[in-house]
């Protein structure tokens, strides 16, 4: 009768702890501004200058964002350029000859338009 208390407690909390990891899973990719039960769409940006862009800055369309920075990387030294990994959400279709323009927002935060 012991055996099966035990057996019983010993269930539950390794049935608690893995709800705890799936939720910290969750928690850390809401905090980094990814939603991973969104479709993404990654590209990546080449620019010269990106002082004050940071990981999950906006991305924006005339003013409606549809994406977040994911990552910023040094490509190259001799000229310096930096890659810049950008999510966009959803299906959203980039047209032939559009570009990214870096740039801040009211508040002086730094953005990213297409």
């Amino acid at each position: 009768m012991q055996a099966q208390g035990k057996f019983s407690r010993n269930f539950i909390i390794g049935v608690s702890f893995l709800i705890a990891l799936v939720l910290l899973y969750f928690g850390v990719n809401f905090l980094k501004g990814t939603n991973i039960l969104k479709k993404q769409n990654t590209y990546v940006v080449m620019f010269d200058d990106v002082t004050g862009l940071y990981p999950s800055s906006p991305v924006y369309v005339n003013g409606y964002q549809i994406g977040l920075v994911n990552a910023i990387k040094m490509h190259s030294t001799d000229p310096i350029q930096f890659a810049v990994d950008i999510n966009l959400e959803g299906d959203y279709r980039i047209p032939q000859g559009s570009y990214f323009e870096f740039g801040s927002d009211l508040l002086g935060a730094s953005t990213v338009s297409l």
